[in-house]
């Protein structure tokens, strides 16, 4: 029970581990991300990835194998700034639009939670929004221009971030790659705890020290067929910015 009422403690205490920035820290995060990389705006990446491929859940009845999905968004220097985390999913493959049924998904739309010139990033498993930027998709019958193919490739560079600290979430908690626990109720609250003492952690060290492996099978996985984007004005604002960021990209690599 000490384990459990630690874990619930730090829960109730997780907004001052995890919390999404203001203005001025989404100013200072969008400076660093493209004095690092190169892509302007960007305030955080989004992705998922499959903490535990091997959860055993203990039920009246038998033991029974589950996937937890992690949803989460980092900074620049791979700290979580928000995060969802699924219930124990038994079924496979794994169908579903877990973006959609996040309060992060509510929070992009209403446009309220990310300024109009800063965006996220993610992959092609999104959505593309105002605030969220996703790459360019192959059309079969065209190829990219180089200015797509260009921001097709810092943006990837960019959203390289979020493995990095997935990679390193799970090589500090070993136990998260394979959770057997007979409260299956408990998984979420355990990979939620997880993540906020990473964040402890991550303010009181060296974001670059004892770097930890990325897993490029592991990290960032995507369980969704490409998002068809949406459509109406937004999608329209959306396609026109991300345009934008294309065309500043690609003035910047013929200098």
């Amino acid at each position: 029970m000490t384990f459990i009422n630690t874990c619930v403690l730090i829960i109730r205490n997780s907004n001052k581990f995890i919390g999404w920035p203001g203005h001025d820290e989404q100013m200072s995060t969008a400076r660093r991300f493209e004095s690092i990389h190169g892509f302007p705006g960007v305030v955080g990446v989004v992705g998922e990835h499959a903490v535990s491929d091997s959860v055993k859940c203990r039920t009246k009845a038998k033991v029974v194998s589950a996937v937890v999905v992690l949803q989460a968004v980092c900074d620049a220097d791979q700290r979580f700034m928000d995060l969802f985390v699924s219930k124990p999913i038994c079924t496979k493959p794994i169908e579903r639009r877990l973006f959609r049924q996040t309060p992060l998904f509510s929070m992009l739309a209403l446009g309220s939670s990310v300024g109009g010139d800063y965006h996220l990033l993610g992959d092609l498993s999104y959505p593309l929004m105002n605030n969220l930027l996703v790459p360019f998709a192959a059309d079969p019958t065209t190829s990219l221009s180089r200015e797509q193919s260009e921001y097709n490739r810092i943006h990837r560079e960019a959203r390289a971030v979020l493995p990095r600290t997935f990679s390193r979430l799970v090589g500090r908690f070993k136990r998260l790659s394979c959770l057997n626990m007979s409260r299956g109720d408990l998984v979420t609250t355990v990979v939620h705890v997880a993540c906020c003492l990473h964040n402890f952690i991550a303010q009181h060290e060296d974001p670059e020290s004892s770097d930890w492996p990325v897993d490029p099978e592991g990290c960032c996985s995507s369980f969704d067929e490409p998002e068809s984007e949406s459509d109406g004005q937004q999608c329209s604002m959306a396609s026109d910015k991300r345009d934008l960021v294309a065309s500043l990209l690609g003035r910047k690599m013929d200098r």
